[in-house]
């Protein structure tokens, strides 16, 4: 028993597994990389999930079609003010463009309600952040 006589919840670590499932659940389509990493589509979004040592990441790329220097202003700006995704700069073709990225921590206990939260807040921020 936990606190107050409540039954405990058990936490477990963050896995592609789990996080796909979720994905899955959603009725999210999911494609298979070669290299471990999976592709969803979301409102014609692609977002990347791929493992890393310490996280699961949740990222995804859309080109700026501004000059370089605004893209700049934007993500400075975008990072001061907002907590999530992160957001960086990068290139496509020789064109600026934006890199969201949403960090799921492996080593963290997290229940199915808890991590399933988490997964949808992710993958909304991105979605919200590039509409």
């Amino acid at each position: 028993m936990g606190i107050f006589g409540k039954k405990r919840v058990e936490l477990e670590p963050v896995s592609m597994q789990r996080v796909r499932e979720i994905l899955a659940h959603d009725g999210h389509e999911i494609n298979e990389g070669g290299d471990g990493r999976l592709l969803i589509v979301i409102n014609g979004l692609p977002l990347v999930l791929e493992e890393e040592n310490l996280s699961i990441n949740l990222t995804s790329m859309k080109k700026a079609e501004v000059s370089f220097d605004e893209a700049l202003d934007w993500v400075n700006a975008f990072n001061s003010e907002e907590k999530w995704p992160l957001i960086s700069i990068g290139s496509v073709s020789g064109e600026p463009a934006f890199l969201a990225k949403y960090v799921l921590l492996k080593d963290i206990g997290w229940n199915d309600a808890q991590l399933a939260s988490d997964v949808r807040n992710g993958v909304a921020v991105i979605v919200k952040t590039f509409s």
